[in-house]
């Protein structure tokens, strides 16, 4: 049996934030799903999430700068930085902004699953409750 496990899902993209959380919520994962680092911050403000899965690449303020602000507002929650970009996954700036780990966003979901199951504090049955 799974553990709620209360999410904040982070990309400019509706496509994408739709196709993770729809995978994420099978799974019994609570998912908030925000478009923005504005709209990030606002929703961490107002609720608890034990894990932050970010977009890098986004207007305005990007996956790296959210973290960094999420930091400086205390958040102790993990967070993951979803990026196709290799240079910004192995970049120094990536652990000083505060990212617990970082995704290969081109990877497919059940790798990213996988991913994010080690990376979350609570167990999770994701595995098992995924259809392929």
């Amino acid at each position: 049996m799974a553990c709620e496990l209360n999410v904040l899902l982070v990309d400019d993209e509706p496509s994408w934030l739709e196709s993770l959380s729809a995978v994420l919520g099978r799974c019994g994962v609570s998912v908030k799903m925000v478009q923005s680092a504005v709209e990030a911050l606002r929703a961490f403000r107002e609720e608890i999430f034990e894990l932050i899965i970010t977009d890098f690449e986004m207007p305005g303020m990007n996956g790296l700068e959210l973290a960094r602000e999420l930091r400086s507002l205390c958040c102790t929650a993990p967070i993951i930085l979803m990026t196709g970009d290799k240079d910004i996954r192995s970049s120094r700036s990536v652990t000083g902004a505060g990212i617990t780990a970082c995704i290969d966003k081109s990877e497919n979901l059940d790798e990213m699953l996988r991913s994010i199951e080690r990376l979350s504090r609570k167990p999770i049955a994701l595995r098992r409750r995924v259809k392929t």
